[in-house]
């Protein structure tokens, strides 16, 4: 068997993993040094040191470590991963780490104590829990929340994240008196591969919950609507009254009934970069109408003074005022807008559409002539050459947001062209050399990847890997 790979990640962490491609969790740092759920990115903003916290399903640690580094040394965080060998590399990385705040526990929750059995995946977040089963796999002693509780001495549990296979509705039936005593937020995952799975929001909705699910962004967290439910929504967050009021107050959190203000649309400009990229076109007064009042709607969105309750009225006040300006005319710059506002709302699938249609209409020749949004955060703040910088710009969303990973489907074929430009990235050239290497692929490598950079973390592994 050959040596786990230890790899870097941006929150600072470190982590074990299987030295294969197969394994998707090796994969996913590799090509983006983090993890592709944005609740990964969430965990420093929504814990604090001193909290408690339990990581249910923790497989390779990736959340566990994220969860320890932010709760510091007065916090504490119980991570139970009940499968031998991953829980073996879970271990090496608290080591590493020097996670001395976080216990390992080999167990499986459920609703009561009893024996069971963990069935191996291709890759060992595919591994499913059953109370008997044929097939490779191994033996796991389940326990449920409660009985942790009084075994290990909790005190209060500030945050639980659930991923448990299937598993979360013994899961809430085995811990009510800790849902109702400790009123933890809980994420849990309502995807699996069998479809969407909204029982265990009912499940918590019953016992006083509300529903939240996160903006992109990773910093916002807003009312859930299944009605609105994006095919990339993987998690909810279950929050109870008390805690969603805290959240509010620390400006994580949104509640509804709070009126959209628009914003200084011209101040938002000026304070980036893109603007010089088209000279003139951001100096030239947008036509009053939905077009213009969708502008506004967005830079409230993005003024960070105001409360999250408005923000989001603002950034869904721009969505509807987009639609209708492009429902009007359908143009670059207003499709641009559009698909940017979505992808900020969390609308991926539908975002996306709208930055491939805008994509088309620039290979037609056609150029924005009215102010608009750009692509991404980091193109807000990128100028260059007005053809290359708009059209790398739109591939690199239709790229990232079109799958979680090219784990699951190869890379356009437009990258290759992105990669040879001054604007691609690091993270766009291991996803293109990944891409073709997991598909037995011949490959020409456009950036040093044996050399390590502030936004390439992994150079030694990259390395190993391309020879």
């Amino acid at each position: 068997m050959a040596e786990d790979l230890c790899l870097k990640l941006k929150n600072g962490t470190q982590l074990f993993v299987p030295n294969r491609l197969d394994a998707i969790t090796t994969y996913v740092i590799l090509e983006q040094e983090r993890w592709f759920e944005k609740e990964w990115g969430f965990v420093e903003h929504l814990l604090q040191p001193g909290m408690v916290a339990i990581d249910i399903g923790a497989n390779l640690g990736i959340f566990s470590m994220a969860m320890a580094k932010a709760v510091g040394a007065t916090g504490k965080v119980y991570a139970y991963e009940p499968t031998s060998e991953t829980r073996a590399r879970l271990e090496k990385s608290k080591a590493v780490n020097s996670a001395g705040n976080l216990d390992v526990i080999g167990s499986a929750l459920s609703d009561t104590e009893r024996e069971g059995r963990i069935v191996f995946g291709a890759s060992s977040e595919l591994n499913r829990l059953v109370d008997d089963g044929q097939g490779s796999g191994e033996a796991v002693h389940l326990t449920s929340l409660d009985l942790e509780k009084k075994r290990h001495g909790w005190g209060e549990i500030d945050f639980i994240k659930m991923d448990a296979e299937g598993e979360e509705l013994k899961i809430v039936a085995g811990g009510r008196s800790v849902f109702e005593a400790d009123s933890p937020v809980v994420m849990f995952e309502i995807r699996s591969e069998t479809g969407v799975d909204l029982g265990i929001g009912t499940a918590f909705q019953a016992i006083g919950y509300g529903l939240y699910r996160l903006l992109p962004d990773e910093r916002h967290l807003v009312p859930f609507e299944s009605a609105e439910l994006d095919e990339f929504e993987l998690n909810v967050f279950a929050i109870k009254p008390d805690r969603a009021s805290d959240l509010a107050a620390r400006g994580l959190l949104a509640e509804d009934g709070e009126t959209a203000v628009p914003g200084d649309w011209q101040r938002f400009v000026a304070t980036r970069n893109f603007g010089p990229v088209f000279p003139g076109l951001f100096d030239t007064p947008v036509s009053p109408g939905a077009y213009a009042d969708g502008l506004a709607a967005y830079a409230g969105w993005r003024d960070e003074l105001r409360s999250a309750g408005s923000r989001y009225a603002a950034l869904r006040e721009s969505v509807d005022l987009f639609e209708t300006a492009a429902a009007e005319t359908r143009d670059v710059s207003r499709l641009l807008s559009l698909a940017r506002a979505k992808l900020d709302a969390g609308r991926r699938v539908e975002g996306n559409r709208c930055m491939v249609e805008a994509l088309q209409l620039l290979g037609t020749g056609q150029m924005p002539k009215a102010p608009f949004l750009p692509p991404t955060l980091r193109h807000e703040r990128l100028g260059g050459l007005a053809r290359g910088w708009l059209e790398t710009a739109c591939l690199e969303v239709i790229e990232r947001n079109r799958t979680f990973s090219s784990y699951y489907g190869p890379a356009i074929e437009q990258l290759d062209w992105v990669c040879r430009t001054n604007f691609a990235t690091y993270e766009l050239e291991r996803r293109r050399v990944l891409s073709a290497v997991r598909r037995g692929q011949n490959v020409q490598l456009r950036k040093d990847l044996g050399k390590p950079a502030p936004d390439h973390l992994n150079a030694e592994a990259w390395a190993k890997l391309i020879g």
